[in-house]
Formats: structure tokens, C-alpha cells, sequence
């Protein structure tokens, strides 16, 4: 059996996997069905391999952008909010910078968490970031 770990912890691990360039797999921290929400619109993304190709297609896209895959948060400012006991929300605010230092953009993040019988996993995941417009448009 897989060891439990608090939903916080899933953010954590998800960021990290992003910031070590380890999208094969990420699938793991979220559920079977994943809905991605920002100022482009929503999508559901299904199946594993799915999930993994989209943050292989993010790692690209930053990559020719000039976006440093650090991407820089504060755990001690996640606001984790119990919706009921087997859901969590949690928001929190995250910033990534250009290769060469610079700024590229700070955005708002909110995550729906789900408790299913595998642990925590990400079942909703809203952001406010205007660098998905050039993701958008980069796919």
C-alpha cells in the first residue's frame, strides 16, 4: 500500500517534479480525470499518458519561451481549506522567472484535491497566468 501523504505534500511533489523536468509520471499526483482551468479556458485531460504529455508540452513550451522551469512558491502561504473530508482546496501563488533571471510572471493557483482510495490526487486545477496564452498558442 502507497504511504499517505497530506494533500499539501501532493503540491509539493507535483511542483517538484515540474521544477526537475520530470513530467513522465507526474500523472501520479492526480486523479484518473483532470480538469485544467485558465484564462485560455478548460480542458479535461484523461488517462495518464494524457496527463503527462501536457506537462511535457509545458516543460517544451517554457523551454522556448525562455522560462526557467524553477518555478519559485512559498509553502508556508498555501491557504489548504477542508471542503469536507475527503476534499481539500488549496491556493496558493506561484512566480517563474526568464533563464536569465528577469521576471517572467507571478500567478494565482487553486487545486481541488480528492482523497481516493490511492491517496491524494489533483482533481481541479485553476490558474490565472497570462504565459498559458502563449502555451496556447505554442501547441
Amino acid at each position: 500500500m502507497p504511504e499517505r501523504i497530506e494533500p499539501e505534500e501532493v503540491l509539493l511533489k507535483y511542483y517538484d517534479a515540474i521544477c526537475s523536468r520530470c513530467p513522465a509520471g507526474i500523472s501520479r499526483y492526480f486523479d484518473e480525470t483532470v480538469t485544467l482551468i485558465s484564462l485560455t479556458g478548460s480542458s479535461a485531460i484523461s488517462g495518464a499518458e494524457n496527463i503527462d504529455a501536457v506537462f511535457e508540452t509545458l516543460i517544451e513550451t517554457w523551454d522556448n519561451l525562455g522560462v526557467s522551469l524553477k518555478i519559485e512558491y512559498d509553502p508556508g502561504e498555501f491557504r489548504i481549506e477542508e471542503i469536507q473530508p475527503n476534499v481539500a482546496l488549496i491556493r496558493t501563488r506561484i512566480t517563474n522567472r526568464r533563464i536569465t533571471g528577469e521576471l517572467f510572471e507571478s500567478w494565482n493557483c487553486m487545486y481541488v484535491l480528492v482523497n481516493t482510495e490511492a491517496g491524494w490526487k489533483i482533481s481541479l486545477a485553476t490558474f490565472d497566468d497570462k504565459g498559458t496564452q502563449e502555451f496556447a498558442g505554442a501547441s
